[in-house]
């Protein structure tokens, strides 16, 4: 999934490379070895990764282990143990991300759909005293966020038998330089 975001990169590279190759005037043979070099390289690199890449059970924690800091990391791995009914387990890292999250946009995304998704949690658990006081405080931080608007439009306290546990995802931003012109302005 990595390469393919990076082909201009690539290109990049590959020119970079025949331009220097050409500079030196290395022989055929030498572009020849080079390039199964780094094919060599690269394939050994995604079989390496493929264990990692196999699952959000395999995913998230390999990403929290390298970066414990990543809210959206913890945040995205609470998401998956909610979705696989794993709630207890979701708990820990929801309030990670909540910590962790920074005071930039993606850091408020990630702090406010924490909030609203422990207090969904606390909800699906049937703990009504903690589901307020993080739906509150998500209130609190913004209450115009869409998944805050929905949690105030469900009752909080224990959940129904057979209740599927819901999970919001983050609301996207759009660009702040990006001006929307209203209908009918030339």
């Amino acid at each position: 999934f990595t390469y393919v975001p990076h082909i201009g990169l690539f290109l990049a590279a590959v020119w970079l490379v025949a331009e220097v190759a050409d500079h030196w005037r290395f022989s055929r043979t030498w572009h020849v070895g080079g390039v199964v070099a780094t094919v060599a390289v690269l394939a050994a690199a995604t079989l390496w990764q493929i264990p990692i890449w196999r699952s959000p059970d395999t995913l998230w924690p390999a990403m929290i282990r390298r970066d414990p800091a990543c809210s959206m990391a913890q945040m995205k791995y609470a998401n998956h143990l909610v979705a696989s009914r794993r709630l207890a387990a979701a708990e820990p890292h929801y309030l990670a991300a909540i910590e962790l999250a920074t005071n930039d946009w993606p850091g408020h995304v990630c702090r406010i759909t924490s909030l609203s998704n422990l207090a969904c949690l606390y909800h699906d658990l049937g703990r009504a005293d903690r589901a307020r006081a993080a739906r509150d405080l998500a209130v609190a931080i913004d209450p115009n966020d869409v998944a805050v608007e929905q949690m105030l439009e469900e009752p909080v306290g224990p959940s129904p038998p057979g209740h599927t546990p819901h999970v919001h995802e983050p609301r996207r931003q759009p660009h702040p330089l990006v001006v929307v012109e209203p209908a009918g302005v030339v």
